[in-house]
C-alpha cells in the first residue's frame, strides 16, 4: 500500500492539494485546535505500519460507532461510545481521549463525525493521517454531501480507495440499493460498485461481509 511520510496538511502540500481538488475545506482548514492536536497525536500513534489498522470515518449520526461495536461483538476496548447524541465521540474538547480501540486482530480509529461545528471537515481533510491506515471505511447515510466528497477525495489523494458502507440499509429494497450504488459512484469519482457494502446494525445485515473485508 502506498503511504505518505507526512500528512497532506503540511506547508506547500496543503496548497497543492487545494489547487488540484478545488477543496474549499482544505483552504479553510484550522491549524491550532484541540481536534487538530488529537489528529496529530493519532498520526504519531499510527506511524508504524500495522495491517490490522482500520479507520471509520463519516458524518455525525452515520452509525460508525454502532457498526464498530457490532463488528467487535462488544469486545472492543475501549468500547465505542453509543448514545442518543450524534456527536458522542468527541475529540475537540480534551487531549486525554482514546483515539484507538482494539479487539483481537483489529485496531480501529472510531472517529467523531465530521462536518459539525466542533469537528469541521476541514480539520480531517488537512490533518487526518489517512495513509497510516491499512483500510478506511467511509460510512454514509442518506444523501451524499459535499463534506463526504471532500473526505473521499482526501482518502484518494493518500493513494487509497475506501470501502463505502451505507448504513441503516434495512429500509432499502433491491431497486433502492441499485440507485444508491449508482449515486455513490457518480459523486465519489473512481468508486466501484463492489466497494459498496450495505449494513444494518438493526438486523445485522452486512456485518459479516464487512468483517470479512477488514
Amino acid at each position: 500500500m502506498r503511504r505518505l511520510g507526512l500528512p497532506i496538511a503540511l506547508g506547500f502540500g496543503k496548497r497543492v492539494y487545494a489547487a488540484v481538488t478545488g477543496s474549499s475545506a482544505l483552504r479553510d482548514a484550522p491549524d491550532h485546535t484541540t481536534l487538530v492536536t488529537n489528529l496529530h497525536t493519532l498520526r504519531d500513534l499510527t506511524r508504524k505500519p500495522d495491517p490490522s489498522r482500520v479507520a471509520f470515518l463519516g458524518q455525525a449520526g452515520a452509525g460508525k460507532s454502532t457498526i464498530v461495536d457490532k463488528l467487535s461483538m462488544g469486545r472492543a476496548h475501549p468500547r465505542p461510545i453509543i448514545g442518543v447524541h450524534t456527536d458522542a465521540t468527541n475529540w475537540a474538547e480534551r487531549t486525554d481521549v482514546d483515539l484507538l480501540c482494539r479487539w483481537p486482530g483489529q485496531v480501529v480509529a472510531d472517529c467523531p463525525g465530521y462536518d459539525t461545528r466542533t469537528h469541521p471537515v476541514a480539520a480531517f481533510v488537512a490533518h487526518f493521517p489517512f495513509g497510516n491506515f491499512e483500510k478506511i471505511i467511509l460510512v454514509v447515510h442518506g444523501k451524499i454531501r459535499a463534506a463526504d466528497v471532500d473526505i473521499y477525495q482526501a482518502i484518494r489523494h493518500a493513494g487509497m480507495t475506501p470501502l463505502v458502507t451505507r448504513s441503516h440499509a434495512e429500509s432499502l429494497d433491491a431497486n433502492d440499493r441499485d440507485t444508491v450504488t449508482k449515486d455513490l459512484c457518480r459523486h465519489l469519482v473512481g468508486l466501484q460498485p463492489n466497494a459498496v457494502v450495505f449494513v444494518s446494525s438493526r438486523n445485522g445485515e452486512g456485518i459479516d461481509e464487512l468483517r470479512s473485508r477488514l
